[in-house]
């Protein structure tokens, strides 16, 4: 275990199966975070140049925050486990994600990604259980990414959605996501799972591939063009705007509210 009660300024670090611990706020030039390892304690670790790691579980703990001022491939196979109060925060010129991976946590803990930062999924697989801010941030969806924590809060602030894969939203029956002054585009997919979801006039949602309900209360105030598909299987859709959207299919769920919609065709199915 490394105290670190000063906060140094350091080059590259490397960690395996080992504890950085302390109230210090260090700055490391570069860091290989391993499987087995774990920050924890207070303070800040900002690392302004490459973060890598294998393939193993590692940990932040406490209240400590990990700020990605460079470049992280880190969700390359990796799994990181938060727990106490411990944030993860991107700010402006910070990349955060990689290919595939985990990380794990509770609505006590959270990801920021701050104005000029982005937090991009390439490909694969990845879970998100935990807080999500996107506040001025980009967010990048190549492979399937799910944002589902229970009890947990997503506010996505004059952000960017660029989904190309699949983005899943669900925050359980004690959460809401509000997006705000966003934008969503792309030829994916935006499904809702679950939990309270409010998308404001400010927001303009611009997808060619589709947008699904699977459970909660989504409502719908912004305006909708791509004609995506919509597939309603759960929940409920509220939609006060009226967009134009490709084939809907509803199957037990509910789609209400003040809007007028055009759809390109509809599969209306049994519990609808």
């Amino acid at each position: 275990n490394l105290i670190d009660n000063i906060g140094p300024g350091f080059g590259a670090v490397s960690i395996t199966n080992a504890t950085y611990s302390g109230t210090g706020s260090p700055v490391f030039a570069a860091l290989a975070w391993n499987g087995g390892s774990t920050f924890s304690g207070s303070g800040t670790i900002t690392v302004t140049g490459n973060i890598t790691g294998n393939a193993g579980i590692r940990t932040i703990a406490g209240s400590k925050e990990l700020r990605v001022a460079g470049t992280s491939n880190l969700l390359n196979g990796a799994t990181i486990d938060m727990s106490g109060t411990a944030t993860i925060t991107v700010p402006n010129g910070g990349v955060f994600g990689g290919a595939y991976g985990n990380i794990n946590g509770t609505s006590a803990n959270s990801i920021e990604v701050e104005t000029g930062g982005t937090f991009a999924l390439s490909s694969g697989s990845s879970n998100v259980s935990c807080n999500f801010f996107l506040n001025g941030g980009t967010l990048t969806v190549g492979g399937t990414l799910r944002i589902l924590g229970i009890g947990t809060t997503h506010t996505l602030t004059n952000g960017i959605a660029n989904i190309t894969g699949a983005l899943n939203l669900g925050p359980g029956t004690a959460g809401t996501v509000t997006s705000t002054s966003s934008g969503f585009s792309g030829n994916g997919i935006l499904t809702i799972v679950s939990g309270t979801v409010y998308f404001n006039n400010s927001n303009s949602i611009a997808l060619t591939g589709g947008f699904n309900v699977s459970g909660g209360n989504t409502t719908l105030e912004c305006p909708v063009t791509g004609a995506p598909s919509v597939t309603l299987t759960g929940g409920n859709l509220i939609d006060n705007i009226g967009p134009g959207f490709g084939t809907v299919s509803i199957t037990n769920a509910t789609y209400s509210g003040t809007g007028s919609p055009v759809f390109a065709g509809l599969a209306w199915n049994g519990g609808s």
